[in-house]
C-alpha cells in the first residue's frame, strides 16, 4: 500500500537511523492497510518517538535495541468496530515479535479516541506535549482541536500523581535478577537506563512550580541551566547525565548516583528531604490540596476508589477514612518510597526493615493480611510484594487501558537470555 504521509512524520523519519525509520515505516503502512481510511480523522505520533528523543543503541552487529517505546492515538470519526482492534492488536503483536528488539522497556503502544472524545482531552501535561510536539503521521492536524494548555489552566493535580506512577514505572521493570543483586550487565544498562528517564521527569513536575511550561527533555534541562533554582543546585549535573543516557550520547553511567538521585528527586518535589517523619498523618497534612484534580477527574477517581474499596479495601472504620478522605494517594506514596529506599539500601537489616514498612502500608489497603514471611529470602519478598500490588494498581492505574495482568508480570520477569 503506497501510504501518503503527512509532511511532519516524513520529516521525521528523516531525523532518524535507517533502522528506527523503516520500523515506523512499516508500523503505519500496515497499519493503515487495516483501517477504514474515511474513518479516520488521524494518526498522531507521541511520546520520545515524535520529539527525536527515542532511547537506543546498537550491538556489534549493528542490530538495534531500543529502549523507548513507540506511542501514537488514532483519532476516528466514530468508533472502530472490535474485529479491527483485535486485527490492530495481532499486527503490534506479530510486528514486536519480528522486530526482536532485546530491551523489555520496548513496546508499541497506542490509544484510539474518537474526535469529539479528543476534543474535550482535559488540559493535562499529556495533552500540552501532544499539542507542542506530536507529530502527524496521517490524515489532518487533530492537535489543532486539542485545548490551549498554559500555567493558569494546566490540571496540577494530574502532574503531581506523575510521581507515584514514575516510582511505580520504576519498580515494575526490576527484573527477579536485579532486586536479587545477581543482574548481568546487560540487565543493569537497561535499568540504568530507565533510572535516567525517570530522573528527567523531576524537571517536567518542577518547572511549572516555577510557572514555566515546557515540552521536551532537552529544552526542559536546558531551562534549568538558564535560571536559578538554588534548592535543586545539586542536581545539575545528575540532570545534564541523565539526558546525556536518554539520547544515547553517553555510556558512562554512576548506577549508585542515579539510583540515589533518583529517590533524592521524588522526595524533593513531595518538599520532603527524608523519611524520618514519613507516615500517613504527616503527609495527609503536608500534601493537602497536593492532587488537587478538576471536577471531571475527580468523578473518575471516586469511581475507581469505590472499584478498590469494593474489590481490595478491608471493610472496616480505617478503610472508610482512606475512601472518604481521598487518602489512597498517600498509602500508595508510602509503599513505593519505602520499597525503593529498601532496593538501594546497601545493608540487609535496614533493606528488610525497609521493606517491612512498605508490607506495613499496603496492609492498611489490602483485604489480605501482609506480612514479611521470614521463612523466604529478601528478594522473594519484594515478588511477594509486588504481586500483591500488582492486583492493587491494575485497577487505580490500568482500568481505562488495554494493559492486562500478564503484561505487567513480564515487565519484571524479563532476563537477558
Amino acid at each position: 500500500m503506497k501510504v501518503k504521509y503527512h509532511k511532519e512524520f516524513l520529516n521525521l523519519l528523516q531525523e532518524y537511523p535507517d533502522q528506527i525509520s523503516k520500523h515506523l515505516d512499516e508500523l503505519f503502512s500496515e497499519l493503515l492497510s487495516l483501517l477504514d481510511l474515511e474513518n479516520i480523522v488521524s494518526i498522531i505520533l507521541l511520546g520520545s518517538a515524535s520529539r527525536n528523543e527515542l532511547s537506543f543503541s546498537f550491538s556489534s552487529e549493528n542490530k538495534i535495541d531500543l529502549h523507548s517505546d513507540y506511542e501514537f492515538v488514532i483519532i476516528t470519526k466514530r468508533k472502530i468496530q472490535k474485529n479491527i482492534v483485535d486485527e490492530v492488536n495481532n499486527l503490534i503483536d506479530n510486528l514486536e515479535s519480528k522486530w526482536q528488539i532485546r530491551s523489555p522497556l520496548f513496546c508499541i503502544d497506542y490509544g484510539i479516541s474518537t474526535l469529539q472524545k479528543f476534543k474535550h482531552t482535559p488540559t493535562t501535561f499529556w495533552s500540552f506535549e501532544v499539542k507542542s510536539l506530536g507529530k502527524i503521521v496521517y490524515g489532518e492536524d487533530a492537535k489543532k482541536f486539542l485545548k490551549d494548555v498554559n500555567i493558569e489552566n494546566l490540571d496540577r493535580g494530574n502532574l503531581n500523581e506523575l510521581i507515584i506512577i514514575r516510582l511505580w514505572h520504576m519498580f515494575i521493570h526490576m527484573n527477579n535478577a536485579y532486586i536479587e543483586g545477581r543482574s548481568s550487565e546487560y540487565e543493569r544498562k537497561v535499568i540504568n537506563y530507565y533510572y535516567a528517564r525517570n530522573i528527567l521527569e523531576i524537571p517536567t513536575i518542577l518547572l511549572p512550580r516555577k510557572e514555566l511550561l515546557i515540552a521536551g527533555y532537552r529544552d526542559r534541562i536546558k531551562k534549568l541551566q538558564s535560571i536559578d533554582i538554588q534548592s535543586w543546585a545539586d542536581f545539575d549535573e545528575i540532570f545534564k547525565e541523565a539526558l546525556k543516557i536518554k539520547l544515547n550520547k553517553s555510556s558512562e553511567v554512576n548506577e549508585k548516583k542515579l539510583r540515589q538521585y533518583f529517590i533524592k528527586g521524588y522526595l524533593r518535589l513531595l518538599d520532603i528531604q527524608s523519611i524520618e517523619k514519613f507516615n500517613p498523618e504527616h503527609l495527609r497534612k503536608h500534601l493537602k490540596g497536593f492532587f488537587k484534580e478538576s471536577f471531571i477527574r475527580s468523578m473518575r477517581t471516586k469511581y475507581t476508589h469505590l472499584v478498590l474499596f469494593k474489590n481490595y479495601y478491608k471493610f472496616n472504620i480505617f478503610s472508610l477514612k482512606i475512601f472518604f478522605y481521598n487518602n489512597l494517594r498517600i498509602y500508595l506514596i508510602l509503599i513505593l518510597v519505602y520499597l525503593h529506599y529498601s532496593i538501594i539500601e546497601e545493608d540487609m537489616n535496614l533493606k528488610i526493615e525497609y521493606l517491612k514498612e512498605a508490607f506495613s502500608y499496603l496492609r492498611d489497603i489490602s483485604l489480605r493480611n501482609l506480612e514479611y514471611d521470614k521463612t523466604v529470602c529478601y528478594s522473594n519478598n519484594v515478588n511477594i510484594l509486588r504481586e500483591n500490588l500488582i492486583e492493587f494498581m491494575f485497577i487505580w492505574l490500568y482500568k481505562r487501558s488495554m494493559v492486562d495482568k500478564s503484561d505487567l508480570m513480564e515487565m519484571y520477569s524479563w532476563s537477558e537470555n
